[in-house]
């Protein structure tokens, strides 16, 4: 909190004041994010490794994926030895060896990982607590021979090729008004004219299944609009780590591209 507020307010700063500081604080937030946008959109990431799972998660937003990206480096001061092994989970003790102050400091953590599900658990908790794969997973991801990376571990909020919900609500201090005026002039309009026809939906449970129908029918067809637009972006999420597992050919529409032509560079091999 001190962190964020560092530069707008003070122990003198008075009620009125801390209201139009607070607007300016956000303000620079919505400022760094937009730069923060910037700079994972344009350059492409680049990965240090051929390892599929650092191929994945270009998905990842550039502060994110470098956090991740340091996982896959600190995967070399490990090595795995597999205690236990049977049709449906394997067990490997992750041990880790760093230098600190000339000395050689060693530390073991066990992971599980389920062979039907390919879902890891670690004792170092990284993943649970971060939201981040643990170079202690990834270690086993890579003696198993993994080639693909579950949807559990591609989290939909460090995406950045997922668009942002809270982004369309109007804010003294950030509004897409301005950035696309003709997109959201359209969007007010429609959520104010169906806001009367949901009033009315709530109390008659008739007119609610004729109106879910519409609505279900006019999910596909943007749907398939937005495949059209898009072209190959109909691969589901459910297939993500699939797609950038499997062999690619070299001229191929990247199936994540987006509006404002995001590039991954899916591994060749």
């Amino acid at each position: 909190m001190d962190f964020f507020f560092k530069g707008f307010l003070n122990i003198n700063t008075t009620l009125k004041q801390f209201v139009e500081q607070f607007g300016f604080a956000l303000a620079k937030r919505v400022k760094e994010e937009d730069k923060e946008t910037f700079n994972s959109n344009d350059p492409p990431l680049h990965c240090a490794t051929d390892h599929i799972f650092e191929h994945v998660f270009q998905l990842y937003t550039s502060r994110k994926f470098f956090e991740f990206q340091q996982e896959v480096k600190n995967m070399s001061y490990n090595n795995a030895t597999k205690i236990s092994d049977d049709e449906k989970q394997c067990v490997y003790d992750v041990i880790v060896r760093r230098q600190w102050y000339g000395r050689t400091k060693r530390t073991i953590f066990q992971v599980t990982m389920d062979k039907g599900t390919l879902e890891v658990r670690c004792d170092c908790k990284n993943f649970e607590f971060k939201g981040i794969m643990c170079s202690h997973s990834l270690r086993v991801f890579h003696e198993e021979e993994c080639n693909y990376v579950p949807e559990r571990y591609i989290l939909d909020r460090w995406r950045k090729d997922l668009p942002r919900k809270y982004l369309k609500i109007p804010v003294p201090y950030y509004s897409l008004l301005k950035k696309k005026p003709k997109e959201m002039k359209r969007y007010e309009k429609l959520h104010n004219t169906f806001e009367p026809i949901s009033t009315v939906t709530m109390t008659n449970d008739k007119f609610f299944d004729e109106v879910l129908s519409s609505l279900s029918d006019l999910s596909v067809k943007s749907k398939s609009i937005t495949e059209d637009e898009h072209g190959l972006m109909s691969q589901s999420l459910e297939n993500i780590g699939k797609v950038y597992g499997r062999r690619v050919p070299k001229k191929v529409v990247n199936p994540f591209l987006t509006p404002s032509h995001l590039i991954f560079h899916l591994p060749r091999f």
